[in-house]
This record gives C-alpha cells, structure tokens and sequence, in this order.
C-alpha cells in the first residue's frame, strides 16, 4: 500500500542517514565490577571460590528449561512474567548481534528492531527518538504528554523490539553490563513516552539469569494510553529529558520506580523472600526456593570499585570516596556482618588494564578491612569476590541489604536505589550517573554522601602511601 511504502521509504532514508553521520565521544564509564583483588598480611574472610550454595544453585539451573525456550521467542521473562503471544514469533528475528536496526511489518504491524546504532552511546538516544518520530509518522515526539493520536484503523500500535546475543554483549562498543542496563531503560523510556509498544529479550540460547544481568530485564512494554498515559510514578519525563543526544541530559531518574521493582524481584528470585516481612516481592511465591541456595546475607554491603581507578589513567569523573565516610553512615549497634564487593584476586581474571595494578587495589582492599574491622569488632566482614561471586549476585546482596554503599559506578546505582534497606551513593557527574542526584528528594530511602574523594587522575600522582593514608584521614 501506499502507506507501507511511505513508512519504509522514511525508515530507509532514516537509517542511510545514520549510517552517514559521525559518532562523537561522550563521557562513559567502564564496567566497574571487573578489576583486582587483595591478600595481606592478615588476611581477612573472604567468600570460598566453591562455595557450595552459589555453585548447588549454578548446577541446579545449568540445564533447566525454565529460563530458555526451544523457540526464538520467548513466552515469558526469566523471572516468569508472561510476554505477548501471538505475533512475537514473528516480530523476533534470530539474530547474531544488534549490528543493524530493521524494520519490517507484521500482520499489518510495523516492527522495528533497535540496532547498536540506536542505544544511547554516541548520541544514539536522540536518533533512537528520530526513527521513534518516523514510526509514529509524526513531525516531533509531542512535548504534551497528555496527547495522544488517533489510531488508524486496522493499523496496530507501532512496536519496537529488541533482542541481543547477552553472552556478547561487551563487544558492542566494549562497553560492559552496567552501560547495557543504562542503554535498555532508556529505550524503554523513549518507546514509552513516543507511545509506541516495547520489547526486550535475550536470545533464547543466551539467556543465563545466574550469570547475566539483562535476562532480568527482559519484558512485554504495552504502550502508554489515555486510561494509562505513563506506566510509571511520578513525573513524566519530557522529550528533552528522554530524547537528549548527552548522556548526561537523560532522566534515568524518572524511571526510577520500575528501576526499584525490577531489582527487588531479581533479589528475592535469587536470594529467596526473607522472614522479616520487607525483603519480598508480590510476584514471588513466599515459598519459592531461591535459585542461588544458602547464601548468608550481610547487613551492610560496601561495592568497592578499585582496579581501574588506581590504575594510574587520567579520568576526572570517577574515584574513590574516603573510608571514614562509610563510618560516619554505618549504623555499628546493628551491624553484625559486613560485605565488601570487589574484584577477583587472582590477575588471570582481571582486564588487562587493571593486571598491573592489582597489588594496589590489594592493598586499598585490605585496608578497607582493618578500617571496618577496627571501627565494629565484633562484625564478621567478608570480601565476596570468590568465582561463583555474579554481576547478579552482586545486586542480590546490595539489593538486601540493610545499608547498602557504592562507589561512583554506573553498574552498581542500580541494585542500590532498589535496595530493600538504606542506600548511600556518591553524587554524580556528567560522565558517571548524573541523573542520581535527583534521587534522594524523590525517595527517602537513599541518600547522597558528598564527602571528599580522589578522581583516578588524582590518584595517579600520589603514591600509593599517600593515596591509603588520604583514604583514612578524617576530613
């Protein structure tokens, strides 16, 4: 029809055009849960690499169906929430990478899957919110968000789709799990506030929710109508704030609502629903047995970003806060064990830029310990960094624990705005969650620790005495 031709030829035009542009570099911050690691003098606890819980729970799941299905498009999300059936095995296409955006119709549905060149990296939200523009055949994503077009008959919502190899996903762009959480709300955001449906999954036969975050993202997003004209609490965000070509300029923080559920539930699937009546999630049985099985659970969890920021680079946007800034916020009368997060200690493990200072984040590490250890003695304090220690292990512990810190991290502000307890982050800047210091007048359960800290460019011209001696000097 002539209409299908239209919109193909727009798509079409659209996408050379993409093609053509030049990518320019923003600020972005490296997956920090992948650097170095410690052993001292004293050495403290630290989680054993065959712990039996982690490693019963990784065996039991390794060959379940429960989280794959024999069809490329699943029917429903990791967590069991039931996708959109019907057209979805049509609208999904086996494929290797997200290399490219496609379109194609389906049942009269115009469908489009979202390529690397959409996600928010180099200015990829603002053509993200063009081609969203094309889709809905409207001149501009409308500024009142309380408009909403008529539907053409016999024409179904647009939809947009998106579906990634997960195993691979550091190879696009190399930018690691944390930058893909960033890049999947943000799509999310724009699909929602251009009105047109969402979906997102890993392929089929790399969807590992023991090891991977991005299963537990996946979901069926309806668009948004007038008896439901924004799925989420709170402000609407605007097209500046969704459609901003600077990462620095999205609003993560307006979907900060769904951001907090979808962490509880990866949590309490994980980690199992807890007897205090808190940490639980409406959507998992209270009985359900936790994938990953006897795992003891901290009451403070500190994620400790070391490797890369002691290795010597020239960044401003990111560095490590003072220790005597966890002691001013930990509540020592009800502190009986102590997690850190940190990175693997053996250097085989660690990103090749971080090998060569990996006995500095050793030290750094261990210091932490004897800080900790000297302020609450009678805590147990443990350095979880064993081989079975996952990304999303990682935010299960952040996410239930009953103070939970974190260092300047993209990866990490996640499991801790959904934390069941009191979260405690460092405030923000334009290459490193910008958007967080919106947070803490939005929910009273976070709070913004604006103590001094040391940027990685300032810490490469100290030595490392100085550096640890900083770290432990009261301001």
């Amino acid at each position: 029809s002539a209409e299908r031709l239209l919109f193909v030829i727009i798509l079409s035009g659209l996408y050379i055009m993409n093609q053509q542009s030049t990518s320019a570099n923003i600020n972005h911050h490296d997956d920090p849960y992948s650097s170095a690691d410690p052993i001292p003098s004293t050495k403290p606890d630290c989680d054993n690499n065959n712990n039996e819980g982690i490693q019963r729970g990784l065996e039991q799941n390794a060959s379940s169906n429960e989280f794959e299905t024999i069809t490329m498009a699943p029917t429903h999300s990791p967590t069991g929430t039931p996708m959109e059936t019907g057209v979805v095995e049509n609208e999904s296409t086996p494929k290797e990478d997200v290399n490219a955006t496609e379109q194609k119709w389906v049942k009269d549905r115009l469908v489009v899957h979202l390529g690397k060149e959409h996600f928010f990296w180099h200015y990829g939200q603002r053509r993200l919110c063009q081609m969203l523009q094309d889709m809905t055949l409207t001149g501009e994503i409308q500024q009142d968000p309380d408009y909403f077009r008529d539907p053409i008959p016999g024409r179904p919502t647009p939809k947009l789709v998106t579906e990634l190899n997960c195993n691979s996903i550091r190879g696009y762009f190399g930018f690691g799990e944390g930058n893909w959480v960033s890049a999947v709300y943000s799509s999310r955001m724009a699909a929602a506030r251009a009105k047109v449906d969402y979906s997102f999954s890993c392929r089929p036969d790399t969807r590992n929710p023991l090891k991977l975050l991005l299963p537990w993202l996946e979901v069926e997003q309806k668009a948004p109508t007038m008896d439901d004209p924004w799925p989420y609490t709170g402000p609407i965000a605007t097209v500046e704030e969704v459609c901003a070509q600077n990462y620095a300029k999205i609003r993560l923080d307006k979907f900060a609502d769904q951001i907090v559920d979808d962490m509880r539930k990866m949590a309490v699937s994980l980690l199992g629903s807890q007897n205090d009546g808190i940490r639980q999630h409406p959507s998992v049985p209270i009985d359900q047995p936790p994938m990953i099985p006897d795992v003891v659970l901290d009451d403070v969890v500190i994620h400790f970003r070391c490797g890369d920021i002691m290795g010597g680079g020239g960044r401003k946007d990111y560095g490590m806060i003072k220790f005597t800034e966890y002691l001013r916020w930990i509540n020592k009368d009800e502190t009986k064990r102590i997690g850190i997060l940190t990175q693997p200690f053996d250097p085989k493990k660690l990103r090749q830029k971080d090998v060569y200072n990996a006995g500095k984040c050793k030290t750094a590490t261990y210091l932490l310990h004897k800080t900790l250890q000297d302020f609450v003695p009678d805590a147990t304090i443990t350095i979880h960094n064993g081989d079975n220690e996952t990304i999303p292990l990682v935010y299960a512990r952040l996410v239930m624990a009953k103070q939970a810190f974190i260092s300047l991290s993209s990866l990490t502000w996640f499991p801790l705005i959904g934390t069941f307890g009191h979260g405690y982050f460092q405030k923000g800047n334009e290459g490193v969650n910008p958007f967080a210091e919106y947070l803490p007048a939005k929910m009273d359960h976070v709070t913004m620790m604006t103590g001094a800290w040391l940027s990685q460019k300032q810490i490469s011209k100290k030595t490392l005495n100085q550096t640890l001696q900083w770290f432990v000097t009261p301001e």
